[in-house]
């Protein structure tokens, strides 16, 4: 499930969680139902995880901490697994 307007992956109550999934399709609808009842003006789409990367996911640039480099990532990479981190490269 996710937020149609930032494509930011969020949870059953609508806020950012980027490791949520759901068992099937219908436990998402499910979710997103819940979610509309706490945040009413939010819009919520569901849809396959890879299906969402590939099609839907928005990009943004960052740039390299080693290499000071502009690179693109999906806005739901987690900081510790983007090059944009020191953290990254320490592991």
């Amino acid at each position: 499930m996710y937020e149609v307007v930032s494509t930011m992956i969020v949870d059953h109550t609508g806020k950012v969680n980027r490791l949520k999934t759901y068992k099937s399709e219908r436990a998402a609808k499910t979710a997103r139902t819940k979610a509309l009842k706490v945040n009413g003006g939010v819009l919520l789409g569901v849809m396959e995880y890879y299906e969402f990367v590939n099609t839907v996911e928005l990009s943004v640039e960052r740039i390299n901490f080693m290499t000071k480099q502009p690179f693109k990532e999906g806005v739901n990479v987690p900081h510790y697994c983007s090059p944009r981190s020191e953290t990254y490269w320490t592991m």
